[in-house]
């Protein structure tokens, strides 16, 4: 369940009023403001299709404790859904980060080194095959 989806399609029935005699639907931010304005009661029922059940206002996170906040406020997100089995959502981007920060890390690392180590002895082998080459040159001439 996501947020946008408990967005939408509140229905409220009042404390006593006869089954079927339901209001809405309505958005959170109207469900909200019925809430914040007195409307909706904690002891009246209301459901979502991601609800179980038609539940008590009052048992609805945020829907009475945001109530009571500063009407700046007033566009509260509506209630966060647990992911299953009450396990905190985990994020795929931070393992990958790591991931590649440490690819970068290490290969930096290896880059620097071949670029210091391994060039000094290559030119060394270069510039002594480079005077073989010249004695030999010599001997024929002479």
């Amino acid at each position: 369940m996501t947020a946008t989806s408990m967005a939408v399609g509140w229905y409220v029935l009042k404390q006593g009023a006869a089954a079927g005699q339901q209001a809405g639907p309505y958005t959170w931010a109207q469900l909200f403001d019925l809430a914040r304005s007195g409307a909706v009661q904690p002891d009246d029922l209301v459901w979502n299709a991601n609800t179980p059940d038609w539940l008590q206002a009052a048992q609805i996170p945020g829907l009475f404790a945001a109530a009571a906040t500063p009407a700046s406020q007033a566009s509260a997100q509506p209630p966060q859904q647990p992911s299953s089995a009450g396990q905190p959502r985990r994020s795929w981007l931070l393992p990958v980060l790591i991931r590649v920060v440490a690819l970068i890390i290490v290969g930096g690392g290896l880059g620097a080194f071949f670029a210091l180590h391994g060039t000094g002895k290559s030119g060394d082998n270069s510039e002594a095959f480079g005077q073989a080459g010249r004695v030999g040159l010599d001997d024929q001439a002479g």
